[in-house]
């Protein structure tokens, strides 16, 4: 499993890196192909098992910081954060919070931007 979300991880990175250099953040169409949501399914899995493993201690905090901060980094790609308002339904509701609270820090941050849909 652990290669599985490594991959995943490359496969969304370079997804992600490919959209940005060929399109605005507006026109980006993760939510709407069968091909992406299977990589980004993974890896927002992979995280919202972190969480879990946080809250009930099997992760210290110093590894659990390392693992958010990766996750904030991610999230700073507008595709990431798209991708996950349209299919957030399907993840637990801690991980559904932290990706918001990230979201607004790094709004808050100037890092990026709102979803159009929030706008």
């Amino acid at each position: 499993m652990k290669n599985a979300v490594v991959v995943a991880l490359l496969t969304l990175s370079a997804w992600g890196c490919t959209l940005d250099a060929e399109a605005g953040p507006e026109e980006h169409t993760l939510e709407h192909s069968s091909e992406d949501a299977s990589p980004a399914t993974a890896v927002y899995r992979h995280f919202g098992n972190l969480v879990y493993q946080y809250r009930v201690g099997a992760l210290d905090r110093q590894m659990w910081q390392s693992y958010r901060d990766t996750l904030k980094k991610h999230l700073r790609t507008p595709s990431w954060q798209a991708w996950f308002e349209v299919n957030k339904e399907a993840f637990s509701t801690s991980l559904v919070e932290l990706v918001g609270r990230i979201v607004r820090e790094l709004e808050a941050e100037g890092q990026i931007t709102a979803p159009r849909s929030e706008r």
